[in-house]
């Protein structure tokens, strides 16, 4: 409850405060919050390593097209994510046709995003226009196993403080101090013990989710944890999103991984009536001297039928393209302002122009092949 008073007593001053003085505030809340999260001491995560091991090389092509019948533009400027470098991927080359700019979305993880300026010279491009982007990645499978004596190589290196910060932060999305969310943890025994590691602790709320929650997947749902864990159900992000807020809540650095399986779409393939071009969202979460640890738990929801219902918890056979991390990506549209974007699995697109775009038809393509070295 004390917490909670601090909160709204911000929020007043928020409320009061503008410009610099509001990104001060926000930022001084984030930190005494941030340094109020439990610390538990290294070294309880001695029985675990994560072997990391080269998957394959992968080419992924994303064709995006836009038909807009009522619209006629000057400039389009579409938005694409620049994959990140991370444990499970190293991302050999990614570009537009047509070409783009590379730049950074302005939210505090400052993710890498290319920027595509399209001026139109054609009486087509007014109302219709296509980006294809090509994504080159070397994946790599992990997975937990029981450690065998002290290698260096089985000993990952600390996570730098300000990463820290980063995956620890609470969003609209990861919002571990609303009421809601709060009592469901304490109701739910998730609240981590002294002595607890981080893999046991997070296996114990990954068997809970798993084994109490149903996927349901309806394109555009509220995915804040709060809702989630209310509501029982939700789909792959949002059930990422839940795990994350509660590793968070406990200090544990969790992140979500937004991207597609590294298998080519199957046409007119739909879940329930959404099409699906493998869209898919996962999560990870780092241990103290093993690492950033996969677990994906829509997948176990659906497709883990083993007793243990562990299939999912710390494997992953490096067949999925992460295209950013975590939600609300904040993108500089140039001339419609900062504008908050929940996921970048697929191109975000704003044109220049007169007319409205309300009509608009997408159309979309993913094709993987595999690479020879």
């Amino acid at each position: 409850m004390e917490r909670i008073r601090i909160v709204l007593l911000v929020l007043a001053s928020l409320a009061a405060a503008s410009g610099r003085e509001f990104q001060a505030l926000i930022a001084a809340e984030e930190a005494r919050i941030i340094a109020a999260l439990p610390v538990v001491p290294p070294g309880l995560n001695a029985a675990h390593a994560l072997e990391i091991k080269e998957s394959k090389t992968v080419s992924a092509e994303h064709a995006y097209a836009v038909s807009a019948p009522d619209l006629t533009a000057v400039e389009w400027i579409i938005f694409t994510p620049r994959p990140p470098d991370s444990p499970g991927q190293k991302v050999l080359d990614a570009h537009t046709i047509p070409g783009s700019e590379n730049t950074f979305e302005l939210s505090p993880l400052k993710q890498p995003v290319m920027r595509a300026r399209i001026p139109v010279r054609t009486t087509k491009l007014t109302r219709e226009v296509l980006l294809k982007t090509r994504l080159d990645a070397r994946l790599s499978s992990r997975h937990l196993i029981q450690r065998i004596g002290k290698t260096p190589e089985h000993s990952a290196a600390p996570l730098a403080a300000r990463e820290r910060q980063l995956f620890l932060r609470r969003t609209t999305q990861f919002d571990y101090t609303s009421r809601t969310f709060q009592t469901w943890v304490r109701t739910n025994d998730l609240v981590r013990a002294k002595t607890e590691g981080e893999v046991d602790f997070a296996r114990r709320v990954f068997l809970r989710i798993a084994k109490n929650f149903e996927y349901e997947y309806l394109g555009e749902q509220d995915r804040k944890a709060s809702h989630v864990c209310r509501a029982g159900k939700s789909d792959c992000g949002g059930l990422a999103v839940l795990f994350a807020t509660v590793l968070r809540s406990q200090g544990i650095p969790t992140r979500t991984l937004a991207g597609r399986w590294a298998v080519s779409a199957k046409p007119d393939e739909k879940i329930g009536e959404v099409k699906y071009h493998q869209e898919h969202v996962k999560a990870e979460f780092f241990a103290q001297g093993v690492g950033w640890v996969p677990v994906d738990l829509s997948s176990a929801i659906l497709h883990d039928r083993s007793p243990g219902k562990l299939e999912y918890f710390g494997k992953d056979p490096g067949d999925f393209l992460t295209l950013h991390f975590d939600n609300d990506l904040a993108l500089d549209t140039l001339y419609f302002g900062i504008r908050s974007m929940p996921l970048l699995q697929r191109p975000s697109y704003w044109a220049r122009g007169s007319g409205t775009v309300d009509n608009a038809v997408i159309r979309e393509g993913w094709n993987v092949t595999r690479r020879v070295p």
